[in-house]
């Protein structure tokens, strides 16, 4: 069911500004497993679509991702997140990932996935059609190293290249 909403978010978005979230934002690539940079993920930017309205105005997208002004929203857990069968503890973290490349690459401009870095991939992009299109998936995450659900790093985003569960380099 939370693979659902975020795949109907990921819609909605879409349909509202005419193309998918960036799969992370940053003036450079490729994107580091570090809490450095913008980083602001496409979660971020779906909350309004996942009923996070309240949350998302609290989010200053003028400011990274990791900037003091946005630490008491990137600390929020926010149970759409969260798989129900995950055995971790309550984090701010997202069992879910999407896809930025088809292949084993960074997080970068010419990733060929829907979500990527600084992307606007439009409905019409979808070569195969969004029946075809693999968008988030799920991943085993490790709260003590996972950057959060704020964070456009491994934290949000996978390639089809690696097992969506293996570890962020």
């Amino acid at each position: 069911n939370n693979v659902r909403q975020l795949i109907i978010a990921l819609h909605d978005y879409e349909h509202a500004h005419e193309h998918f979230p960036a799969g992370s934002t940053n003036p450079t690539g490729p994107i580091k497993n570090l809490p450095q940079g913008n980083h602001m993920s496409w979660i971020a930017r779906i909350l309004p679509d996942l009923g996070e309205q309240a949350r998302f105005r609290q989010i200053d997208f003028t400011v990274g991702a990791y900037h003091k002004r946005n630490n008491p929203m990137r600390q929020t857990m926010i149970q759409t997140l969260i798989c129900p069968s995950w055995p971790g503890i309550d984090a701010p973290i997202s069992c879910y990932a999407g896809v930025h490349n088809d292949k084993e690459a960074p997080i970068d401009v010419d990733n060929n996935g829907v979500l990527f870095l600084n992307s606007k991939i439009t409905f019409d992009d979808l070569r195969d059609g969004s029946a075809y299109t693999l968008f988030v998936g799920e991943k085993i995450t490790d709260p003590a190293t996972d950057l959060g659900w704020m964070s456009g790093t491994p934290a949000t985003l996978r390639n089809t290249g690696t097992l969506i569960n293996a570890p962020p380099d």
